[in-house]
């Protein structure tokens, strides 16, 4: 099967000379996809279908000139390249025009081979743009899916310890079963003690399943102690059977926002499972607090430890790509860099409570994805 051709790049050319027009579409149209304007205006008007990802426009023109393109299209698309065509007198606002964000300028007049280089140029740019944003788009799935290894791995924890006493207990009844007599009152209390413990399971199974769900990218309004409830039930009883006590203040039912509950469940648990990992190497006594308030138009949840803040000069180097300070085989120093990453997707920040004297992480969110 061939590759599928991939689409030509854009380039609007504005010129008041249809002549002009005419030569730059036959010169450069066989290699680029080409929207003719005439005029300033025109050009805008046009851009806003077409959106060209190059803009070759004259200096001088009837009416707008070149230079109130430049500021429009870099306006609505800062990463357009503009290419500003000028006679030699216009050389100063020519050079003016690059300071003001126009890629290059091509002096008047021009061989077809000049006119191919400078686009040529400009789509070298373009097309590097478009291949790291591939790059950072494969490298988000993978890191992704690193995060969604590590969250894995926790909920193995949370599911062995109740199948490890579910089956602890049959084994009990067993022996009950084969004794002389049966004793029905120990029969019914271990009956209780299995069936309270598949409830366990079925709730770590039902959040995994909310988190498991392919991730579409699409938003939906949710209530914020819903998503915390569902990511407790991945990782609670592995805080509760360390000693770590684990503590939510009320959070009011009625405070929802438009989020992705994958992608804020995944923040919340890594920053639940750093939180984790740091108290409870230490002293019995390790605390973690989660909690949620409504800001306004803004949401914000705190994952808080008992820990005593991360230095200073830290402060920038955690939210680096495969940046760790846990030790060589326990992290792949993708959390918070992803973290942050999908806290940006909704349009939110993800910051550390330089105020706090404990560790403490802070999610601010829009309310409204619009």
């Amino acid at each position: 099967m061939q590759d599928k051709e991939k689409p030509k790049i854009k380039v609007l050319a504005v010129d008041d000379e249809e002549d002009a027009r005419k030569l730059i579409k036959a010169i450069l149209g066989s290699i680029y996809e080409i929207q003719l304007a005439e005029s300033a205006q025109d050009g805008i008007s046009k851009s806003d279908e077409f959106k060209p990802q190059i803009v070759l426009t004259d200096l001088k023109m009837p009416g707008e000139n070149g230079m109130s393109l430049l500021e429009a299209i870099r306006a609505k698309d800062p990463s357009a390249l503009v290419i500003i065509m000028t006679g030699y007198a216009d050389k100063a606002t020519a050079i003016e025009a690059i300071k003001k964000g126009a890629f290059d300028f091509l002096e008047k007049p021009f061989s077809p081979d000049e006119l191919r280089a400078a686009i040529g140029r400009a789509a070298e740019k373009v097309k590097l743009k478009e291949d790291l944003r591939i790059a950072e788009i494969k490298a988000f799935d993978n890191a992704r899916l690193a995060a969604l290894g590590e969250m894995a791995a926790g909920v193995a924890h949370e599911v062995n310890n109740p199948v490890t006493i579910i089956q602890g207990y049959a084994r009990v009844l067993k022996k009950l079963a084969g004794g002389v007599t049966l004793d029905k009152n120990k029969v019914l209390e271990i009956a209780e003690i299995i069936d309270k413990t598949s409830v366990r399971i079925a709730k770590i199974i039902t959040s995994l399943r909310k988190l498991a769900r392919p991730d579409t990218k699409e938003f939906s309004l949710i209530s914020v102690r819903e998503i915390i409830d569902d990511t407790i039930g991945l990782c609670g009883e592995r805080f509760k059977n360390s000693g770590v006590q684990l503590t939510i203040p009320e959070i009011s039912s009625n405070l929802v926002l438009q989020c992705n509950q994958l992608q804020l469940s995944q923040v919340i648990l890594n920053l639940l499972n750093n939180a984790y990992h740091e108290v409870s190497k230490k002293d019995e006594g390790g605390w973690i607090r989660i909690s949620a308030k409504d800001e306004g138009d803004q949401v914000e949840i705190a994952v808080t430890d008992s820990g005593h803040g991360i230095p200073a000069e830290l402060h920038d180097k955690i939210f680096q790509v495969f940046y760790t300070t846990k030790d060589v085989g326990e992290g792949t120093g993708l959390g918070l860099s992803l973290s942050r990453q999908m806290v940006e997707h909704h349009n939110g920040t993800l910051t550390i409570d330089k105020d706090s004297p404990n560790t403490s992480f802070v999610i601010r969110i829009p309310k409204s994805a619009a």
